[in-house]
C-alpha cells in the first residue's frame, strides 16, 4: 500500500532515545529489574511483527519496553516530530529488519512486561508474561501482531473516497482488519467510506455519503490521520470540477501539510500533478494507460528498494 503511512499500508521510521539505568544511579520503574548478566550473557527479547493477518511481516515498525504509561494518540490530524521518542520513556527498543524481526536487549525481569509495537499511528500494547534473565526469550510466532479491531489496539482513522477501478478496501480487509472497523461516517469504526464523485467503488449502504461530503468540509476531512484515493477511472472523474474542486483541492492541501497521509493510485494524480507543492516533488507521467500484465523489475538502488524487493520475497 502507498502511502507516506504504508503498505498496509505504507510505514514511518522512527529513531528511539533509549536510557538504562547506570551503576551507582537510583533507577525508576521497569530500570529496577534489568540485571547485569555473567560474562557475555545478557537479557533478550526475540520476535517478528506481523500485519493484522498474522502472516505478513512487517518491516520498520517500532518495537520497545515502555518505562511509563503510553497515552492515547490526540484525535485528529497531525505532524510527528522526526527523531522524537516515542510516548511512554522507552527503556530499550528496536526497529524491524526486513523480514520483520527484532531483538531488544538489556531488557527488564520479571513478569508481565509491556511491550509495545508501532508504527505512525498502528499500535498495539502487548503484555510478556514473563521474561527470564541472562537468557534469549522467544515470543510466540504470532504474539506481535497488528490489532484486527480499536479492542485489541490503535487503528488509525482513514476516510477512503471509493474508486471501481482501485477497491483499496478490499486491501484492508486481506491484511486482516474486521469487517467491523468499515463503517459510515456516522458509525464506531476506524475507517469510514465515502463514494467517488465519478466512478465511485463500494458503498456500506444507502447512508454512506459521497466524495464532497468528505472533501468539500475541512473539519471533517482532518478528523482523520490518512486519506486514501483510490483510482475512479478517469482524471475528471476523481477531483470535483469548477469552484467546488478548489475548495476540494484547497481542503486536500492543508490536510497534507498538517501531517496527513495520503494514498492514492493511478487517476488520482488528478490531485497533484499541476496543483503545487505536489507537482514539483516528483516526475509526473500522465495519460498512462493500462500496463499489461508481466514482470515488474523492483528499483534496487537505494535503500527502500532493497527492502521492498526482500520482504516480496517473504510475503
Amino acid at each position: 500500500m502507498r502511502s507516506s503511512s504504508a503498505p498496509l499500508i505504507v510505514l514511518l521510521v522512527v529513531l528511539l532515545g533509549f536510557g538504562a539505568s547506570a551503576s551507582g544511579q537510583s533507577c525508576v520503574g521497569l530500570a529496577c529489574q534489568q540485571q547485569t548478566c555473567s560474562g557475555n550473557a545478557t537479557t533478550s527479547i526475540t520476535g517478528t511483527v506481523y500485519a493484522p493477518n498474522g502472516t505478513d511481516p512487517l518491516p520498520n515498525v517500532t518495537v520497545y519496553i515502555p518505562n511509563d504509561v503510553v497515552p492515547a494518540f490526540t484525535p485528529g490530524v497531525s505532524c510527528p516530530v522526526v527523531g522524537a521518542p516515542e510516548p511512554g520513556s522507552p527503556l530499550v527498543g528496536a526497529i524491524t529488519d526486513v523480514h520483520g524481526n527484532f531483538t531488544l536487549i538489556d531488557v527488564p525481569v520479571g513478569s508481565n512486561i509491556l511491550l509495545v509495537i508501532v508504527s505512525g499511528r498502528w499500535r498495539r500494547q502487548l503484555v510478556i508474561p514473563s521474561i527470564t534473565a541472562c537468557v534469549g526469550n522467544p515470543m510466540p510466532p504470532t504474539f506481535a501482531v497488528m490489532p484486527q479491531n480499536q479492542a485489541q489496539g490503535d487503528i488509525p482513522k482513514i476516510a477512503i473516497a471509493t474508486g471501481a477501478v482501485d477497491q483499496v478496501e478490499c486491501i484492508l480487509r486481506k491484511v486482516g482488519i474486521n469487517d467491523s472497523e468499515f463503517t459510515d461516517p456516522n458509525g464506531s469504526g476506524r475507517i469510514n467510506l465515502y463514494t467517488g464523485s465519478g466512478g465511485p467503488g463500494s458503498a456500506l449502504d444507502a447512508a454512506t455519503p459521497n466524495q464532497a461530503a468528505l472533501m468539500e468540509n475541512a473539519s471533517t476531512l482532518n478528523q482523520y490521520d490518512v486519506l486514501m484515493l483510490p483510482c475512479q477511472g478517469t482524471p475528471s472523474n476523481n477531483v470535483v470540477a469548477g469552484a467546488l474542486g478548489t475548495q476540494e483541492l484547497a481542503n486536500f492541501v492543508a490536510f497534507a501539510n498538517a501531517g496527513g497521509r495520503v494514498y492514492s493510485s493511478h487517476y488520482s494524480y488528478a490531485w497533484m500533478f499541476q496543483n503545487p507543492p505536489f507537482n514539483s516533488v516528483v516526475n509526473w507521467t500522465v495519460n498512462l494507460g493500462t500496463y499489461p500484465d508481466g514482470l515488474a523489475t523492483v528499483d534496487t538502488s537505494f535503500s527502500a528498494g532493497q527492502t521492498l524487493a526482500t520482504w516480496l520475497q517473504d510475503v
